[in-house]
């Protein structure tokens, strides 16, 4: 059914393109219905696409269905709040049944999930055409990947469609939600402070600039290659990646993010780190590194795949170094360098890797697991600011000139790395443990600053 209206959503928009250009006498009308005929199997293909995304996303949905429990139930509430939805009528379990499955450790089923993900894309792309994202030029882009290849040439016919508007939102929301689940945007919403417009606005920033999309598709192409965990446990890597790099936009993007500018500002800087990310880490991030990329070639996944998912993880603290590099003129090596290097002083790395192991007993608690992990992040990276800050020329730190600014804070900074080799000791690592190593640096943040 949804392969279906699909086709016919297709089949009348590229009709209404072909309308205008017969119209302009650019094209006969037994032209047309030759072309037509000619672009069957490309429509297929986009039609494909689009059911082969959302099916997946199901998949992914189902694979941390019990972990985003809290997250969906919040949003089932939300959805009834706003008078959108009535939870019994769409099979959906009330709050007591909800309760029992957190208890019991469970999450919803695949139609249960079903039903959200509809409803998230309905109201998404009610917002998205209450908003002005339609008409940004920055968004001609999946405006053109709707058609066929064969119609490209039609750019202007394209760019003044009759239902433009809803194409580009339609588009977007079908991106959005199959790859990052019905709850994200409302999610970063709640975190962020943010609209559901900026949200919009720095998901395409990232998905672009970090060429997310190339991923994905690699990921794709390893169907009945490699097992349904193993696959999803990759999306979902990539699926971190770009959720931590949309926040951040929200965070620290200034507002009113205008996508083409903010592409153009990180890409290059995020190709940069790409390609040379294994010699500006330090050798214990690289061993990281390695292991990270064997956890799926030893399960079957190409090496090259594997290396690709484990750099995009790093590639979490790319738009901290770019920005750093910004402020201070620095080359984004050597920024790089130093902000990898204070991450494996303070054991960042392996702290930010304790939280993610944490698992929430409630939504306040993965909130602030979540916010601690921001806070690892955000002190790594006001640190590094600081040391570079401290040489006349940032372009020429290395390593020593990293480990001389520590030696100058030695008192605070040992007390640190101590409170770290202690956690490391410990069977089990718990939030109040990492709450107050946070604590700690923070301090020196605020003593350097």
């Amino acid at each position: 059914n949804s392969g279906g209206v699909d086709c016919s959503d297709h089949e009348v928009n590229i009709k209404i393109l072909l309308a205008d250009v017969v119209a302009k006498g650019t094209m006969t009308l037994p032209q047309r219905n030759k072309l037509l005929q000619q672009m069957t199997d490309d429509v297929a293909a986009l039609v494909l696409r689009d059911n082969y995304q959302q099916t997946q996303s199901l998949s992914l949905l189902l694979y941390k269905a019990k972990e985003n429990l809290g997250l969906h139930a919040e949003f089932i509430r939300d959805l009834e709040k706003a008078g959108l939805m009535k939870r019994q009528l769409e099979g959906l379990p009330d709050d007591e049944t909800l309760a029992r499955l957190t208890r019991d450790g469970k999450g919803l089923t695949r139609p249960e999930l079903a039903v959200l993900l509809a409803y998230a894309k309905m109201t998404l792309y009610t917002q998205i055409m209450n908003s002005g994202i339609p008409d940004d030029p920055a968004m001609e882009g999946v405006l053109f990947d709707y058609f066929p290849k064969a119609l490209h040439k039609f750019s202007n016919e394209i760019r003044h469609h009759k239902l433009k508007r809803g194409i580009i939102a339609t588009q977007i929301v079908n991106i959005l939600v199959n790859r990052m689940g019905p709850v994200f945007v409302q999610s970063r919403i709640r975190k962020a402070g943010a609209s559901a417009e900026e949200v919009i606005r720095a998901f395409m920033i990232v998905v672009d600039a970090f060429a997310a999309n190339n991923t994905w598709k690699s990921v794709e192409a390893l169907d009945a290659k490699v097992s349904y965990p193993v696959q999803m446990a990759a999306l979902y890597e990539v699926s971190q990646v770009v959720k931590r790099a949309v926040t951040w936009f929200l965070r620290f993007g200034g507002g009113h993010l205008k996508v083409d500018e903010e592409i153009a500002a990180f890409k290059p800087g995020i190709d940069a780190l790409k390609k040379e990310i294994e010699h500006v880490i330090p050798e214990s991030v690289n061993d990281m590194l390695r292991r990270a990329a064997e956890k799926f070639s030893e399960k079957g996944m190409p090496q090259k795949i594997a290396e690709e998912i484990a750099v995009m993880n790093l590639l979490s603290s790319a738009n901290d170094i770019i920005t750093i590099s910004h402020r201070t003129r620095g080359d984004i090596q050597a920024v790089a360098v130093a902000y990898f290097q204070t991450g494996e002083k303070l054991g960042l790395d392996w702290l930010r890797r304790q939280a993610s192991h944490l698992l929430p007993e409630n939504d306040w608690q993965a909130r602030v697991i979540s916010g601690l992990t921001d806070d690892f992040y955000s002190q790594q990276a006001t640190l590094t600011s600081a040391i570079l800050r401290s040489v006349k020329k940032p372009e020429q730190v290395k390593k020593k000139l990293v480990n001389t600014w520590f030696d100058q804070h030695q008192e605070m900074v040992g007390k640190i790395v101590q409170m770290v080799a202690d956690l490391k000791l410990e069977k089990e690592v718990e939030l109040e443990m990492l709450t107050l190593v946070g604590q700690r640096i923070g301090q020196l943040v605020h003593q350097v600053n």
